[in-house]
């Protein structure tokens, strides 16, 4: 492909007439007003979800296994 047909070779313009940006409103966007699309919503929230059951299935300090670190038991040994 040559670069001066590539999306954006005419300008930040052209790439905001793209069919793949209809319904952006860039004013909006410029000044943060723009809502956040429900499908990132969800996608994030789903995202969340997972990580917070991988996350919260051990919450519990494992103190019998720091209790065994603590022991001397592998001095005896040496």
């Amino acid at each position: 492909m040559e670069e001066n047909t590539r999306l954006g070779s005419q300008g930040s313009d052209s790439v905001k007439s793209h069919s793949w940006f209809n319904g952006i409103d860039w004013e909006a966007l410029r000044h943060h007003a723009f809502p956040v699309p429900p499908e990132i919503i969800s996608r994030i929230t789903q995202y969340l979800e997972v990580r917070y059951e991988d996350s919260s299935a051990s919450t519990e300090s494992p103190l019998e296994e720091v209790e065994e670190l603590n022991v001397p038991e592998w001095l005896e040994d040496w």
